[in-house]
């Protein structure tokens, strides 16, 4: 049995469900169930319960999991140990960068964004993974590993005194960057009567069948947090497809929302707009597109941070 079966666990303890323990240990969730398995089979007990509400630990599966409460943190904190002492502690070579990500629009245009730093940094390994706030905070906040850096990239809704909501970047332990700022403007298929207008009243807008990105009770997007201040929306469909969300739009089955910073003709927006006319709101809903790290930028992060598309204003702005 191997330290990494043994830290599924801890994901499967914290979420009480394989499907979302599986999004923080970066696995399917055919891989994680494969895993546990492998692990039940090699100590002869049952270790998790399957039931209609999730999954629950056996009273052999909590003797496992006190186990790994004690060996996991303390093989983490090891690791972290040895990585602070090392002499090539901070060197890029060979290192891997995870993105964690809660904005579908970023995530879908971040290949097109890194290609410039990945052409510069050849030896630096890139993984993206969508997520919620909170499971993005968690993995800033875990131990270090060696040649691991970690990043958050939200899209943070601003209060009208211009400070981020907490409930997005709610952590003494985090540094919140900001990097694109800007309102949103709805999105209608261009043969929709709203395409006519000039402008769209938000009282109007939730009138209307609205199409957006997924969201539940663990992840409430950006977008959902905003639209909630003003009434509550009548969703026609979650969408967790780019595509899926302009089909639906061109197809005048509802109303869209976009942030203003994709709309500068950067790619896919560019074409997934084709058929699209946005339209301004006449409330201001401002949010802000920035970096999440633990500590001050430094070292790669710096770096990577330096190629990411950035506006004056936003740039020059201080947030406290």
């Amino acid at each position: 049995m191997r330290l990494e079966q043994l830290a599924t666990l801890l994901e499967v303890e914290r979420h009480k469900s394989l499907s979302l323990a599986c999004i923080p240990l970066h696995m399917t969730q055919q891989t994680l169930s494969a895993c546990i398995r492998s692990m039940e089979r090699e100590l002869g007990i049952a270790i998790l319960k399957r039931t209609g509400r999730g999954v629950r630990f056996t009273a052999e599966g909590e003797k496992v999991l006190a186990y790994a409460r004690e060996a996991v943190p303390g093989y983490r904190n090891l690791l972290a140990e040895f990585a602070r002492s090392s002499p090539k502690c901070g060197t890029a070579k060979g290192a891997e960068i995870r993105i964690y990500v809660n904005s579908l629009f970023y995530l879908a245009c971040l290949t097109e964004m890194l290609k410039d730093f990945c052409a510069s940094h050849p030896e630096v390994k890139i993984i993206t993974l969508g997520a919620a706030p909170d499971f993005i905070r968690e993995r800033l906040l875990e131990p270090e590993e060696d040649g691991v850096y970690r990043v958050g990239l939200l899209n943070v809704p601003y209060t009208e005194e211009g400070k981020p909501e907490k409930v997005f970047v709610n952590s003494s332990e985090l540094n919140f960057i900001p990097l694109e700022g800007g309102s949103y403007h709805a999105c209608v298929g261009k043969n929709s009567p709203l395409a006519r207008k000039r402008e769209l009243s938000l009282r109007a807008l939730l009138r209307e069948p609205l199409v957006i990105g997924a969201a539940d009770e663990f992840n409430v997007t950006p977008l959902h947090y905003m639209l909630s201040r003003h009434g509550k929306p009548n969703i026609v469909l979650s969408s967790s497809s780019l595509n899926l969300w302009r089909d639906a739009i061109a197809a005048n089955m509802g109303v869209g929302f976009v942030h203003d910073i994709f709309l500068d003709g950067r790619e896919p927006f560019h074409s997934s707009l084709k058929d699209i006319v946005p339209v301004r709101i006449r409330e201001k809903l401002w949010a802000v597109t920035g970096c999440l790290i633990a500590g001050r930028p430094q070292g790669i992060i710096e770096k990577f941070i330096a190629f990411l598309p950035k506006d004056k204003a936003t740039k020059e702005k201080r947030y406290d």
